[in-house]
């Protein structure tokens, strides 16, 4: 009865390349669930942030400039994103926004805005007709013109030469 009261005890290997080291531990369900949690958390306290080449070397750049002369402390990229982030978030104004709005711009986003507007309109614009065609090399068919119709074709003349 007391063994089937006891907690399952699991067992974990860590072995190296070589498999000279082996590390076992022993611990329980809750240890593993406390574990768990404890992962869980770290992944929701920090995020990756994604910068072009360019802005790499900027970073890296302003990074070595505060890390010249300073042996206190390491000051690492995370370090200064989050204050750039913090400074930049207490000061922006309108202009920064507008300025931030206008760098995101590109002529994919345009064409993007322009194909959902059409899309939702029905209605295409006349000159990008005509560049479509025209890129592809191929002519528009227009529609066809009704021929109007002439005097001696409407039925109403010959409907009152025939009751006469």
């Amino acid at each position: 009865m007391e063994t089937k009261e006891k907690k399952k005890t699991n067992l974990i290997k860590d072995i190296t390349n070589d498999g000279a080291q082996i590390n076992a531990i022993e611990f329980s369900k809750e240890s593993e669930d406390i574990l768990h949690e404890t992962n869980v958390k770290k992944e929701k306290d920090e995020v990756q942030v994604t910068v072009s080449i360019e802005h790499e070397s900027k970073l890296q750049s302003l990074l070595e400039k505060i890390s010249h002369n300073f042996d206190m402390a390491r000051i690492t990229r995370k370090h200064l994103l989050a204050y750039v982030i913090d400074k930049f978030c207490d000061s922006y104004n309108e202009e920064d926004i507008q300025a931030i709005r206008k760098s995101s711009i590109t002529d994919f986003t345009l064409l993007e805005l322009e194909y959902r507007e059409i899309k939702k309109t029905g209605i295409m614009p006349e000159a990008l007709k005509e560049y479509l065609w025209k890129s592809r090399n191929l002519t528009q068919q227009s529609k066809r013109q009704r021929k109007s119709r002439q005097q001696e074709y409407i039925n109403d003349i010959y409907k009152n030469e025939e009751v006469a």
